[in-house]
């Protein structure tokens, strides 16, 4: 067997771990998930070369134009259809309902209305669809471009708009700057003790789970698309993030854990994985993908994995939520010797500091 045959093999064996895909049960989307979309399918269809990276960048974002007539502008154009959810691979379908679904959940910030959305519908309803990138290409582009206006609006394609959501949704959707684990932490580690929050920050399999914590890694692995919409884990973007890191050969291994993990929650996984043999890759690929995710469009200049770049921007991340050095000896002094299952590395490493 080839090499990608190999791991086309490997992908759909751990695609077996879910029963679902990340767009099983589809809601509205908000501008950090089209956002999300967008940048992802950019990443994987893009080309790898600095300048003509930067420059299909700005056609296929600031033009908002469907260009160049090529293969990869074809399987991104097939890769956001299906990430927003108005083309169902499964089914192989336009599911053209949504797009009324979409504009009602926003409506009050956009300037289009159900007129333009009906005009919409009625063009895509006709649409035979295919699953290849190129033929989906053909019979979409035509409506896309008779319709751009209307579709960028309802898919936040316009940043006055985007910022306008933002603002509104406040802590109820993470930030454009904001990495995940921030945004998570927020809404489930408040009432966390900064020790406690600073363990947990750092991936320790040492503090004690409650209700708090398994929401956090819910969220977290959530903002990840490591689990989708309706709780089902979805393999294939947790090895990405393995990937990313270089590590391309640890497939088998996560494979192992993941069909031998027990409990099937966010934090059952997330605890078999920490517990595991790749521990360590997988402690990176978390870092790298905190760093990634406060700022989605730094896949536009190619984002390379530096290692020693990113413990440092990690450990950045960790000075504004860990106790200091003086706090931590406070903390110290306060056990003598009482056993606390929060008093893990994380207090440790500050005390080094």
């Amino acid at each position: 067997l080839s090499t990608a045959m190999s791991r086309l093999i490997k992908l759909l064996l751990l695609a077996q771990v879910s029963v679902s895909t990340c767009l099983a049960a589809w809601a509205p989307l908000n501008p950090e998930e089209t956002l999300y979309v967008y940048t992802s399918c950019f990443d994987e269809w893009a080309p790898k070369d600095g300048t003509q990276r930067k420059a299909v960048a700005e056609t296929w974002f600031k033009s908002w134009d469907l260009k160049p007539d090529n293969p990869g502008t074809h399987c991104f154009a097939k890769c956001v259809l299906e990430g927003v959810g108005l083309y169902d691979g499964k089914t192989n379908t336009m599911a053209v309902s949504r797009v009324v679904e979409q504009q009602k959940a926003f409506e009050k910030f956009n300037s289009y209305g159900p007129k333009e959305v009906n005009d919409l519908t009625s063009a895509l309803s006709p649409i035979k669809p295919s699953s290849d990138c190129g033929q989906l290409y053909k019979v979409y582009t035509p409506v896309f471009e008779k319709f751009k206006k209307t579709i960028r609006s309802l898919y936040h394609g316009h940043k006055e708009v985007t910022e306008k959501i933002y603002k509104s949704l406040g802590s109820n959707i993470k930030q454009k700057d904001e990495t995940y684990a921030t945004f998570c932490a927020k809404k489930h580690l408040a009432k966390a003790t900064k020790l406690r929050h600073c363990n947990i920050r750092q991936f320790s399999m040492n503090v004690k789970p409650d209700d708090d914590l398994k929401k956090y890694i819910d969220c977290l692995f959530k903002g990840y698309r490591y689990i989708s919409t309706d709780g089902n884990f979805y393999a294939p973007k947790l090895l990405h993030d393995f990937h990313k890191i270089g590590n391309t050969k640890s497939d088998a291994k996560v494979e192992t854990v993941l069909k031998g993990c027990k409990d099937t929650s966010a934090i059952g996984y997330h605890y078999c994985l920490l517990a595991s043999n790749v521990e360590d890759e997988y402690g990176k690929a978390l870092q790298y993908r905190e760093i990634r995710s406060g700022n989605y469009k730094s896949v536009i200049e190619g984002d390379k994995y530096d290692e020693t770049k990113v413990e440092k921007q990690f450990k950045d991340i960790l000075a504004k939520v860990c106790p200091n050095k003086e706090e931590m000896q406070k903390i110290m002094k306060n056990l003598e010797g009482k056993k606390d299952d929060y008093l893990t590395l994380g207090g440790g490493e500050i005390l080094k500091s």
